[in-house]
C-alpha cells in the first residue's frame, strides 16, 4: 500500500495571504485607491475593484500561496507579465494608512474552484464576512461603499 501524505496541502498561512484594501474616492462609478500586502511596505494603485483582484491574484500567484488548484487556462498561451517582485517583512507592518472612504482586510484562505474563498473585515464597521468566490467579495465590497457606488 503506498505511503500516505499526512500533510494537508490545503492549510493556509495567514502571513501570505492578508492584504489591506484603501478606497480613497469614486470616479466614473469606479472605485479606487491602494492596496499592500500585510508583511509589504509596497503598496499598488487600483482603479476599479476588477482590476484590484487581478492585482492581487498575481500577487498570490508570486507567493504560490494559497497554491492554485487548477492551471489558468488561456485563448493562446502567452508570457504574463511578471509582477514587481514582493518582499515581505517577518512580522506585520504597521500601516495606520486607512482609506479616506473605507478600508477592508481579505484574507484569501483558499483557491478553489477557480476561484478564492476567505474573509473579508471592514475596519470601519468592525465587520467580518466568510465569502465564497472572488465574485462575492467583490459583491461585498461594492455593498459597503456609499450609494454613488461602483
Amino acid at each position: 500500500m503506498p505511503e500516505r501524505n499526512t500533510e494537508d496541502h490545503r492549510r493556509t498561512d495567514p502571513v501570505d495571504s492578508k492584504f489591506v484594501i484603501n478606497v480613497d474616492s469614486i470616479s466614473g462609478g469606479k472605485p479606487s485607491g491602494t492596496f499592500s500586502h500585510m508583511h509589504s511596505r509596497q503598496s499598488y494603485p487600483f482603479t476599479g475593484f476588477d482590476s484590484l483582484i487581478l492585482q492581487m491574484e498575481q500577487l498570490l500567484d508570486q507567493l504560490n500561496h494559497p497554491q492554485r488548484y487548477f492551471e489558468e487556462r488561456h485563448w493562446e498561451r502567452k508570457n504574463p507579465p511578471a509582477p514587481e517582485s514582493l518582499i515581505l517583512e517577518d512580522s506585520p507592518v504597521d500601516s495606520n494608512r486607512s482609506g479616506k472612504m473605507a478600508t477592508f482586510v481579505v484574507f484569501v484562505m483558499m483557491r478553489q474552484h477557480g476561484t478564492w474563498q476567505g474573509e473579508v473585515t471592514w475596519i470601519e464597521r468592525k465587520k467580518k464576512v466568510y465569502f465564497r468566490s472572488a465574485l462575492e467579495l467583490l459583491e461585498l465590497l461594492e455593498n459597503a461603499l456609499p450609494e454613488g457606488r461602483a
